[in-house]
């Protein structure tokens, strides 16, 4: 049954959105933190709906959909992601740039007094 109902709100997220597919589930299962965590799945992975979902559970019912957008956020950057779910990135580049624009790569591990 829930296999079914992730298909259908998957279905209808990808047509009209998160929104109306949080209502229809919300119409047929009355339960707030079940729902969400579908939606979020569908949007995000089993690790971020999981966790947000451990975290809905601790919450009353009538302030869940209220404190939904709060733990969503903590848990994304416990997670380590951005509100986009994608993972933060290192910059490539780890050295300076000349006033030239050109590019000076770190001299390595040379110490202060070692002649560059």
């Amino acid at each position: 049954m829930l296999a079914i109902l992730s298909e259908v709100l998957q279905q209808i997220q990808d047509e009209y959105g998160a929104a109306p597919a949080l209502d229809l589930g919300m119409q047929l299962m009355g339960n707030f933190a079940t729902v969400s965590s579908i939606i979020l799945s569908n949007l995000n992975g089993e690790e971020v709906a999981l966790a947000v979902h451990m975290r809905l559970r601790d919450v009353p019912q009538q302030d869940q959909e209220r404190e939904l957008p709060k733990i969503m956020a903590e848990t994304y950057s416990s997670i380590g992601r951005d509100s986009l779910g994608a993972r933060p990135q290192k910059p490539k580049f780890q050295g300076r740039i000349n006033k030239d624009n050109t590019k000076q790569q770190p001299e390595g591990n040379k110490k202060c007094w070692e002649k560059k």
